[in-house]
């Protein structure tokens, strides 16, 4: 039995090889039109003109196995040809096309009476309703999208991806991670980082001057335009930026930086004896710093302590160790953030921006991932599914994500990108 079923998995594989290689071998050697129709032929319509891999298909259509084996197959075919187009600026449109062909496939059922070909239409319709294929939508739009984006109260969340580099690999990459996309996304991710904190670190500069030149009573006419004006790189006002920019990068109560404050705070620990001293530490180093109104009848205080002694409680007379921090931000994060265990709830997070403000909301996330770097893909990873359950959403109904989006990205440009921040002190 056992010798059967290795038999048919390696049958199977076998199988699989056969139409990757061919569509491999095709698309190099095809223009983009011709090989949308070999691909519409051959995988949605099982009509192609090479007779043997149109049989390999149907073998594997109608295979033991369940439907999702196909629904894989047909993922990565669709990403061969993405891989290979995406090489080329002049080839993007087509990325759009191939994807816009399973919008079209409605009729297919209809309209063949062959059973293989009602059931490929069953398939593909399948297919159209799945989560890999939603990121297949993504990346078409994704690499089609310009990246100079223009803020309009109509434009959907969605629009904005571009914009946030640290959200490409959540938001646009499955599951399964396919190599030749995976790499495509983290080219075009490394690419636009570096963009934007080349845009913000000259903005920062550019701003540092005028406040120089104010200072010394010198702003004139003349001394405007002698220096050059760079455009904020952001999506955030005058006021927030200015904001935003002076939580980062100034000395909180004369005491250190956000990111100093974390340096000391790990040196600290060293010296403590149990993990339950590490999380009242903790607790006192996240609401360093943090003002609250004083009209708000909320408080952070209490509902944070309670957050912090919660976890792995059953650990605390343990010594502290890198696990147990890592383990610690990421179940608080998990509350802060968002809790993809309760339906991914984030209440918590919209009561935290409603009443600590959004800039301050972002440094208690960034104060957490400076004290355990392996917690920053946790964070990315819930902000890519807090970014995709808004989508759909118009920019003038979620203003308060996008600023919420812009103080991390600034965060992660000035801590974890190539900015010198002894350059862009403000």
């Amino acid at each position: 039995m056992v010798k059967s079923e290795n038999n048919l998995f390696w049958q199977q594989a076998k199988q699989e090889k056969a139409i990757y290689e061919y569509l491999r071998n095709s698309v190099k050697s095809k223009s983009p039109p011709e090989m949308l129709r070999e691909f519409r032929y051959l995988c949605l319509e099982l009509r192609h003109s090479n007779q043997e891999i149109s049989q390999t298909l149907e073998k594997i259509i109608f295979s033991k196995h369940k439907e999702d084996i196909f629904l894989q197959i047909l993922n990565y075919c669709c990403h061969i040809l993405i891989d290979y187009w995406s090489q080329k600026s002049e080839n993007y449109p087509y990325i759009l096309e191939l994807i816009e062909l399973f919008d079209q496939n409605n009729f297919y059922q209809a309209k063949y009476h062959s059973r293989p070909r009602q059931k490929l239409a069953i398939l593909v319709q399948n297919f159209s309703k799945t989560e890999e294929y939603l990121k297949l939508r993504r990346i078409a739009k994704f690499i089609n999208t310009s990246s100079e984006i223009k803020l309009k109260k109509q434009s959907l969340i969605e629009d904005l991806l571009p914009h946030y580099p640290y959200l490409y690999s959540s938001v646009l990459l499955g599951r399964e991670h396919i190599p030749e996309t995976t790499n495509l996304i983290l080219n075009l991710q490394r690419k636009s980082q570096k963009n934007f904190e080349s845009q913000l670190a000259q903005h920062i500069i550019y701003r540092s001057r005028l406040v120089e030149i104010a200072r010394a009573k010198q702003l004139s006419n003349r001394a405007g335009k002698i220096i050059k004006r760079v455009e904020n790189p952001t999506f955030l006002g005058e006021t927030e930026f200015k904001k935003t920019l002076k939580q980062y990068l100034n000395k909180i109560d004369e005491q250190g930086t956000i990111y100093q404050n974390a340096k000391k705070f790990l040196i600290e620990i060293k010296f403590l004896n149990s993990y339950k001293e590490f999380k009242q530490s903790l607790y006192k180093y996240l609401i360093f710093g943090i003002k609250q109104p004083t009209t708000s009848k909320y408080s952070l205080q209490p509902k944070l302590r309670q957050v912090i002694d919660d976890i792995s409680y059953q650990s605390d007379s343990e010594p502290c160790s890198k696990s147990l921090i890592l383990q610690t931000c990421q179940r608080l994060l998990r509350s802060l953030v968002l809790d993809t265990t309760r339906q991914n709830n984030h209440y918590q997070l919209i009561e935290l921006i409603m009443n600590l403000g959004v800039t301050q909301t972002a440094a208690l996330m960034i104060k957490i991932i400076l004290i355990s770097p392996q917690a920053k893909s946790d964070l990315e990873q819930r902000l890519g599914i807090l970014f995709s359950s808004y989508e759909s959403h118009t920019i003038e109904d979620t203003k308060w994500l996008i600023k919420f989006l812009e103080n991390i990205l600034i965060a992660f440009s000035l801590y974890y990108g190539n900015i010198n921040l002894l350059v862009v002190s403000y």
